[in-house]
């Protein structure tokens, strides 16, 4: 059952006028509290305007013909509605005539604004929703900019770092070339100082002191007859005379020691830990001359012995030289642990795709210290008894340790000793397998080149750099050069 909430009267029919008073029927007996208030004042607000339905106890019943069915479906907001009735003291209308009101079209045009405004406050939610997701988006942009700004900040700092690091060898050089002419000319003065004095001594023993002359040498004769032959001849002086005097520079020259190798020499430069004493320190690093330059001021070293077992790219199948980890330990690792500041300085940086191609140094595609091509070994080392290559004990200790945890092999240590054993006895002393700068490709124990290994698989590294000679005799290092063939 329904209640009309204007006279109180139960209908049995929703959406339909009240047949005592024509209020729209449109609430149940338990609405929405909200609901219902707001239809109250509506009810209020219709009696108001309709006495003649009221003016009894009992509410008059409407005729069949009045009713009319409303569909509403959803509640009447609380609108501020403005009465129809117009002001019964300006009108000439007596209160007991009925006031019409299309109530019907009033109901509908409440609903029409609520949905208007149902609208209007989608339309504010997706406005900020949208307004939202610019906000983030304008956040992303930021956070990236910070990112590049700080990129571009660290790559600065290594510009002005390596500037620095390059004016302060120049430093060093112009001092080294300023203090040797000093020296040497301090020698000089020094000699001709004391050849001075000897002449004026000997003088003065020949013409105050002859009698000393006898007693040294017996005679007058004698004296003279020495005398005579240590005076230069006509000729010579004349020969020296017309020879040009050497410049500072050609004396420079002369004085500084003579750096030069030859394909096969052996070079001493740097230091690694080799015989497995860590007390004993690092011993000094063999390296093997492969290649001179046109100018035999630039030559280029193959490490004699293996110094350490690395995979190329420890889990991942997918990696070129650039993005290896064999490239990252060769030129963080070793290069920081084995040489010094001025050893580094003459160690010369190249492309990461060609060993021939000299460049300036950056972080991601030059390389100080790195692996030979397979095309560099065909080339260079056409003979594969020039390949074979022995691991040292450290090495050989550091394959043993990482083959106790690599899956591939035995897990216990006696196997692997054993192991190593038999690998030893098959392929002798020289018994490594090296790594190549191409991916998957290496040099086996006995020379051959082999394509197709496992990137994460335990191969030796054999580190290959160029050498400044030229620069190495202007700083004055000492390179310890043997010579000697490839062997």
């Amino acid at each position: 059952m329904y209640r009309c909430y204007a006279c109180g009267k139960e209908i049995e029919h929703p959406g339909e006028l009240c047949p005592f008073c024509k209020f729209p029927v449109i609430s149940t007996l338990h609405g929405e509290k909200g609901e219902e208030e707001q239809i109250r004042l509506f009810a209020e607000e219709y009696k108001k305007a309709n006495p003649q339905y009221f003016s009894n106890s009992e509410p008059k019943a409407a005729t069949a013909n009045n009713t009319q069915k409303i569909p509403v479906t959803q509640s009447i907001p609380e609108v501020p509605v403005q009465s129809d009735v117009p002001d019964q003291s300006e009108t000439s209308v007596s209160a007991s005539d009925p006031v019409e009101i299309d109530w019907k079209k009033r109901l509908e045009e409440l609903l029409r604004r609520e949905q208007l405004l149902n609208q209007r406050d989608e339309e504010l939610k997706k406005r900020e929703a949208d307004q939202k997701k610019l906000a983030e988006d304008q956040r992303k942009r930021e956070e990236e900019q910070r990112k590049k700004e700080e990129e571009q900040k660290k790559q600065a700092e290594r510009e002005k770092l390596l500037e620095e690091n390059q004016k302060k060898l120049e430093t060093h050089l112009q001092q080294m070339k300023q203090e040797k002419p000093k020296k040497k000319k301090t020698a000089a003065g020094f000699l001709m100082f004391l050849l001075i004095c000897v002449i004026c001594t000997g003088l003065y023993i020949y013409f105050k002191r002859p009698d000393l002359i006898k007693e040294w040498f017996g005679s007058d004769g004698r004296i003279n007859e020495i005398v005579e032959n240590i005076k230069p001849s006509e000729t010579e002086t004349a020969a020296a005379t017309q020879a040009p005097k050497a410049t500072e520079s050609e004396t420079e020259k002369e004085l500084m020691p003579v750096l030069s190798a030859e394909i096969g020499d052996l070079i001493y430069f740097g230091e690694f830990e080799q015989d497995n004493d860590l007390n004993n320190g690092k011993e000094p690093l063999a390296w093997r001359v492969i290649d001179v330059s046109s100018d035999g001021n630039k030559v280029l070293l193959l490490s004699v012995y293996s110094l350490s077992n690395i995979p190329y790219n420890p889990g991942s199948e997918d990696a070129d030289w650039l993005d290896s980890y064999a490239r990252s330990w060769l030129n963080d690792e070793l290069y920081d642990y084995s040489f010094t500041y001025y050893e580094k300085s003459i160690i010369l940086t190249v492309s990461g795709g060609n060993i021939y191609e000299f460049r300036k140094a950056s972080s991601y595609d030059t390389d100080s210290i790195f692996c030979l091509s397979a095309e560099n070994v065909q080339d260079l080392l056409p003979d594969p008894s020039d390949r074979l290559a022995q691991n040292t004990p450290y090495a050989q200790q550091i394959m043993k340790e990482q083959m106790l945890i690599n899956f591939h092999y035995p897990n216990t240590e006696q196997a692997v000793s054993s192991l190593v054993a038999d690998w030893e006895q098959k392929y002798g002393e020289r018994c490594s397998w090296w790594w190549l700068k191409d991916p998957g490709v290496d040099i086996t124990a006995w020379g051959e080149l082999k394509t197709g290994s496992m990137l994460n698989d335990l191969n030796s590294i054999r580190p290959a750099l160029w050498l400044d000679l030229e620069k190495a005799r202007n700083l004055g290092i000492d390179l310890d050069i043997e010579s000697g063939g490839i062997g």
